[in-house]
């Protein structure tokens, strides 16, 4: 429940960072730095998207790091609501790595 949750707020990375982009009135529009974050932002939900499947501890980690460096990527160029949509992903991802999965009886 908590990597979708994740995977959802990085997809609205997704969308935010790539309306920044096409948007000439945003201030960044067209900038290699708003397409930097579009690709953290995609490198993001395809890592959690891989971690659905199978639960990797060097993915976590990668997924961490991109996590991270987009928030940067976010935060230099003053987009608020990317670094708010990859730190609930973040978030949501740490809370579903320390929380134990549940196992159901056969």
């Amino acid at each position: 429940m908590l990597l979708w949750m994740s995977l959802l707020a990085a997809i609205a990375g997704v969308v935010v960072s790539g309306l920044a982009y096409f948007d000439p009135e945003s201030g960044i529009g067209g900038t290699e730095g708003a397409l930097l974050a579009i690709l953290g932002s995609v490198v993001l939900a395809a890592t959690i998207l891989y971690l659905l499947r199978t639960r990797s501890g060097l993915m976590a980690a990668f997924a961490m790091l991109v996590g991270v460096l987009t928030a940067l990527a976010a935060w230099f160029l003053m987009q608020g609501l990317l670094v708010i949509a990859t730190g609930v992903a973040l978030v949501a991802l740490i809370a579903a790595l320390v929380t134990p999965q549940r196992r159901i009886a056969q």
